[in-house]
């Protein structure tokens, strides 16, 4: 006997045997199936964002051996030590993210070196690691140039500082670097970014800013006010020097790099007879020439009216600088040239020997200061 479908569930029934019933009950179906599937490929989608890290520690172990080798190469065997934990562990963690082609990767390894040698491991503080791996791409090549530039060989370089205006919690906004001829901002990724980088190399203590004497914040003279705007131009001169914290750090990550230093010009030709205390001397000369707006002979277009400087090889230890005075409009200029050079030619390391001035130049004589 054929089963009999009570009336209220006829109309289900008959709905049930059509085509549209069919489709309705495989669309529900494969909702949650379609769902999951979404999910599924929005996660996969999400991993390949992160493929070159994972990829990276898939590679690390084999990569480890390599870099070990490499490592222990660089130091003799008869100098070879075990590395503290507290650098190894962190140099280690670090390494596993850092591609082989990875610039950062070299300043971990020569850590890393400095750490197996026992000529070299009382150079080493236990902040390092920590602070390398607080340092962008950017900022360890910066920090590359300023330890040479701005550290012992040097006594520091300077730079302009170029901003439109204050914010509300005290930051200079706009702001530019001027005078940038040290810093590598052609190398950079986002040489925009260089005062950002400078700042945050001056608060982990590896660098200083600080103005230079006698001469402050002035209004730019040279750059245009922004259009609709109250802010107006300032420009301050800084030196940038490495500190001796940053300087401990800077000789572990670039043990190579005080091996180029540039030699003293005269006339426009490098001195064979300079040394180091000669490139120390012509430094200062050059801040004081770029703080005055002068020149200096061998490396500028000299103005045959403002004042200009001449530096002189006199013997291994001996250096001579010649303020010339073309005319007397520039005397206060020469003058103030004298006072800048007298004073920061006769501190450490350096001493004024002797100075004497005339009607159309001064001379000062610098010679080692004895310890």
């Amino acid at each position: 006997m054929a089963d009999v479908i009570p009336d209220p569930f006829k109309g289900t029934a008959e709905i049930l045997k059509t085509k549209v019933a069919e489709e309705a009950y495989y669309d529900a179906l494969s909702k949650p199936l379609k769902e999951a599937s979404s999910v599924a490929t929005d996660i996969l989608q999400g991993l390949r964002l992160f493929t070159r890290p994972l990829s990276a520690l898939s590679r690390f172990q084999e990569r480890l051996f390599e870099d070990l080798e490499k490592v222990r190469n660089r130091v003799p065997v008869e100098r070879q030590v075990e590395a503290p934990a507290e650098i190894a562990g962190p140099v280690f963690e670090k390494l596993k993210y850092l591609e082989p082609d990875d610039s950062l990767r070299e300043v971990f390894l020569n850590l890393l070196a400095a750490s197996i040698d026992k000529e070299r491991q009382n150079r080493i503080h236990p902040a390092f690691p920590k602070i390398l791996d607080q340092l962008s791409r950017d900022e360890a090549l910066l920090l590359r140039s300023i330890s040479v530039w701005g550290g012992p060989s040097f006594h520091g370089f300077t730079i302009d500082i170029r901003w439109h205006g204050i914010s509300w919690d005290g930051d200079r906004i706009n702001v530019k670097i001027g005078h940038s001829q040290h810093l590598p901002e052609k190398e950079m990724a986002f040489p925009e970014r260089l005062y950002a980088y400078l700042k945050h190399l001056e608060a982990l203590n590896l660098i200083s800013l600080s103005g230079v004497i006698g001469v402050g914040v002035k209004h730019d003279e040279e750059c245009e006010p922004i259009p609709n705007s109250f802010a107006m131009p300032y420009k301050e001169t800084v030196l940038v020097l490495t500190t001796p914290f940053g300087r401990m750090l800077t000789e572990v990550i670039f043990p190579d790099e005080n091996e180029h230093v540039p030699q003293v010009q005269v006339s426009g030709e490098p001195s064979t007879k300079s040394t180091p205390f000669h490139t120390q001397v012509f430094h200062q000369v050059e801040i004081v020439a770029r703080v005055l707006n002068l020149h200096i002979v061998g490396r500028d277009v000299v103005n045959q009216i403002t004042p200009y400087f001449e530096v002189y090889v006199d013997g291994p230890e001996s250096c001579r600088v010649v303020i010339n005075q073309p005319t007397d409009s520039y005397a206060e200029v020469a003058d103030a040239a004298l006072k800048q050079l007298l004073t920061i030619l006769n501190v450490e390391p350096f001493k004024v020997f002797s100075h004497e001035t005339n009607a159309n130049c001064s001379q000062i004589i610098i010679t080692p200061r004895p310890l």
